[in-house]
């Protein structure tokens, strides 16, 4: 999907130096694996079904992506219980 100055696939090591580098002019810190994380909890918030998000993450198993879906059910039952404003 993206490639290098050379043209090349980027790995994950290249992606690694080029966020510290840009974290580093933000003075703030980002791990590749954060990005991974906030993927994986937006496309099931989305929509998206666990086997969907554990083909897109590249698990081998569902025991991964299970940790994923039991944060995003957290979320829907916060929501639930939040009282219901009255529009107008």
């Amino acid at each position: 999907m993206f490639c290098s100055y050379e043209g090349q696939p980027l790995n994950r090591h290249t992606w690694g130096d080029w966020i510290e580098i840009y974290c580093k002019k933000m003075r703030t810190r980002i791990r590749p694996y954060d990005l991974r994380h906030v993927f994986a909890l937006e496309f099931l918030r989305n929509g998206a079904n666990a086997f969907a998000t554990q083909r897109a993450l590249g698990h081998a198993t569902l025991e991964m992506t299970r940790r994923y879906v039991a944060l995003v059910n957290s979320d829907l039952k916060r929501s639930t219980r939040r009282p219901v404003r009255s529009i107008g």
